[in-house]
């Protein structure tokens, strides 16, 4: 019986005085998305997929008390059998958001009151983890990260913006989304920096050290054991929450790898600049280019 064997529940129930709520962010192209559409495939979750909302807050407050309101008014929303907007397709939360982006309204169903909601974001949740633990400080943080060579070369095959490791929008923000000074300075190297190969690590290294920061408070995923043993990964994020039965089968799954797209200044550089974080991180590091 699936529910015998994979069903998470506070015990006893009366310590669950908080919400069952997950931050759900990492290094872009880590598996987010997919451990989204994992999480989703729960009875009692919900993971919504990068609401445009959760994006404009952390852009707009420089304390985001609005990310605790759209939590609380998402699962009111929820409760009450009213529409959510997420990044679905056939029922499912999509697992690459480069391949199928738009949002749709739909009525997700949850076995009780005291469900799991999960929200994804990458570069705003995690540049701004400080912020959010400030204002929600009983939500479960869950980071993802990846071999930074198959991270990047995923970022060559997907979005423009990580294609050329565009930080120019929190470079021109106002108030620099409200980020320590040496931070900010970092942000302005990357985006002076000419070339792609480089200006690629110098921002994985970037977002990889902001997981760092935060390692002894989050839930750290690797996206290569989430693919081949999911389940006990699940167990870790679920872990005394109450996510209720599966409903769809979870097993393991196969790596995607595109390092057939790095060319040898990618290499060179990932090697020099990605390394030493990657080893903090328990990812594979980078042989040295000769």
């Amino acid at each position: 019986m699936i529910g015998a064997v994979y069903r998470y529940r506070a015990d006893p129930p009366m310590l669950q005085s908080v919400a069952s709520n997950l931050i759900v962010t990492g290094v872009s192209r880590s598996g987010t998305s997919y451990l989204c559409n994992l999480l989703h495939r729960f009875e009692n979750c919900v993971a919504i997929n990068e609401p445009q909302e959760a994006i404009s807050v952390l852009q707009q407050e420089e304390v985001p008390w609005g990310m605790a309101a759209f939590y609380g008014r998402v699962r009111r929303d929820i409760e009450a059998g009213r529409p959510i907007e997420n990044k679905i397709r056939r029922g499912r939360v999509v697992e690459d958001t480069a391949r199928h982006e738009k949002r749709r309204w739909y009525r997700p169903a949850v076995a009780s009151p005291d469900f799991v909601l999960a929200v994804k974001n990458t570069r705003e949740f995690l540049l701004r983890l400080e912020a959010l633990r400030s204002v929600m400080p009983e939500a479960r943080i869950v980071a993802c990260v990846r071999d930074p060579l198959d991270t990047i070369a995923s970022w060559k095959r997907s979005f423009r913006h990580l294609h050329d490791a565009d930080v120019g929008p929190f470079v021109r923000h106002p108030q620099c989304m409200w980020l320590p000074q040496a931070q900010r300075e970092a942000l302005a190297s990357i985006a002076a920096t000419p070339h792609p190969a480089e200006r690629r690590a110098l921002w994985w290294r970037f977002l990889a050290e902001r997981v760092l920061e935060h390692r002894d408070v989050v839930v750290l995923v690797r996206y290569e054991e989430l693919v081949a043993e999911p389940l006990p990964v699940l167990r870790r994020i679920l872990d005394g929450f109450d996510a209720g039965d599966l409903r769809a089968p979870i097993g393991p799954s196969g790596a995607r790898s595109s390092r057939r797209l790095l060319d040898d200044d990618d290499l060179s550089a990932i090697s020099e600049i990605c390394s030493p974080a990657a080893a903090q991180l328990g990812l594979a590091v980078p042989a040295e280019r000769r």
